[in-house]
């Protein structure tokens, strides 16, 4: 006897890509238009909004999920974010809640400092208290996060992070496009065919922004 597909899986699947293109199109092409508009702040809070997204979706009502989801899924990136994640967690609130200092300060939080494009200071202190968080590591990490999340859902999304999926904000009459090339050009290396790395995120935001803004300067 053949056996037959999993068709129900299959279905899965599939919604799960739709909705990985429909949070392209908005929450993550909407960081990259922040930046090409030059905003200075709400590129760094959108991205802590996709964090926050991220690990709802994958986590649900978890208890400190945000930090959950950094340490499975951002920290084995780099060796920096495991010890800053608390802290990451406290700049996130200050930025949202009150563009500024969050409303609890533990004894060692010192502050934060937002930088654009220099890796080698993400989540450094040297000689001061005050971390520093720069957009282009922070961007392409959790973006890299969000693309294996997706990935691991594709293969087995349960029913609770399917509806939370499907809960998703929509937008009246907008089209998804075919293409996330079309979304914004830094997503361009989703089109491929072959696995999307890390690498390839960080080689095109280097390529499509940084590159350019040093081409017109």
């Amino acid at each position: 006897m053949v056996q037959q597909l999993d068709q129900p899986s299959l279905s899965r699947k599939t919604a799960v890509i739709r909705n990985k293109r429909k949070l392209f199109h908005t929450a993550i092409a909407d960081i990259f238009r922040c930046i090409d508009g030059k905003a200075v702040v709400s590129p760094f809070s959108q991205t802590l909004c996709l964090i926050d997204q991220m690990a709802w979706v994958e986590l649900g009502h978890e208890k400190r999920r945000f930090n959950t989801w950094m340490e499975n899924r951002v920290a084995p990136l780099s060796m920096y974010y495991k010890q800053a994640i608390e802290e990451l967690y406290l700049i996130r609130c200050g930025i949202l809640h009150s563009f500024g200092p969050p409303a609890h300060k533990p004894e060692k939080y010192k502050g934060y400092l937002l930088i654009p494009c220099d890796s080698g200071l993400h989540l450094q202190r040297l000689n001061t208290p005050v971390l520093r968080i720069c957009l282009y590591s922070l961007v392409t990490d959790v973006l890299y996060a969000t693309h294996r999340t997706f990935e691991d859902l594709a293969e087995f999304c349960n029913d609770d992070q399917m509806e939370r999926l499907e809960s998703q904000i929509g937008i009246r009459g907008m089209k998804y496009p075919n293409s996330y090339s079309e979304m914004h050009k830094v997503l361009a290396c989703f089109d491929t065919a072959g696995e999307v790395t890390h690498t390839d995120i960080r080689a095109a935001y280097t390529k499509e922004i940084l590159d350019s803004v040093n081409d017109i300067t």
